[in-house]
């Protein structure tokens, strides 16, 4: 569901060209085994990319007073929301695919601003956190707030290294814009949305212990934390 490369690949630009990045066609996926409570048709099973996939440009800006925030729900599970939200709306327009054998690899860019983006997996987890179960995000705290956050700089629109990873009907993936601007603050994340079919590789197949030995996995969000 997640992935984040060094911040020296992002500023490479001979060894490591974009397009390495992302996921192309006859690119290896693999799922965990973690994915059986939410895909079970997914779970520890390898694919191929079958088609060149299309990548969409998706900007997506809110506006909050300092100390406000903005909720982006990016499932299908929820209607969009009107064309002017307020702060702490909803959002979800599609970022899932319709069907399932479609996976989305979407990188994340934020334009720079005064604010940071806190992420959960479904509604009620952080992912972003250490092992102690006392310690977690709370934005009414000064302390706590900015635990596991991703700023500007983290992942610039220039060169994203935050990835999401979506399917069709999974768990939610919530992101919080926490505005920290004098007065109103623009916040805009840029998603590149790298639109992929997939083709499972059966054990049968000769090619199936290369492609399992030299896919990409694809966690789980529960993979992801409790440690």
């Amino acid at each position: 569901m997640l992935s984040e490369l060094a911040p020296t690949i992002a500023r490479s630009t001979v060894e490591v060209k974009p397009s390495d990045l992302l996921l192309q066609q006859n690119s290896w996926v693999k799922f965990s085994k973690s994915w059986a409570a939410d895909q079970d048709y997914l779970a520890g099973n390898v694919y191929q990319v079958f088609n060149q996939p299309l990548v969409v440009r998706y900007p997506i800006t809110r506006k909050a007073p300092t100390g406000y925030y903005a909720t982006l729900d990016l499932s299908n599970t929820v209607n969009p929301p009107s064309t002017t939200p307020a702060a702490n709306a909803n959002f979800s327009w599609q970022m899932y695919p319709n069907t399932k054998n479609v996976l989305y690899q979407i990188s994340v860019g934020l334009k720079k601003g005064n604010y940071f983006v806190q992420t959960f997996i479904p509604s009620n987890k952080y992912i972003y956190t250490v092992g102690s179960t006392s310690i977690y995000p709370d934005f009414n705290s000064s302390l706590w707030r900015y635990l596991g956050v991703k700023y500007p700089k983290d992942s610039p629109e220039e060169s994203p290294v935050w990835n999401l990873y979506t399917v069709w009907n999974m768990v939610p993936i919530i992101l919080e814009l926490y505005s920290e601007g004098q007065d109103v603050e623009k916040m805009t994340l840029v998603f590149k949305v790298n639109k992929c079919q997939l083709k499972e590789i059966p054990p049968a197949n000769p090619k199936y212990d290369e492609a399992n030995a030299r896919a990409m996995l694809i966690p789980y969000y529960t993979d992801l934390v409790g440690f």
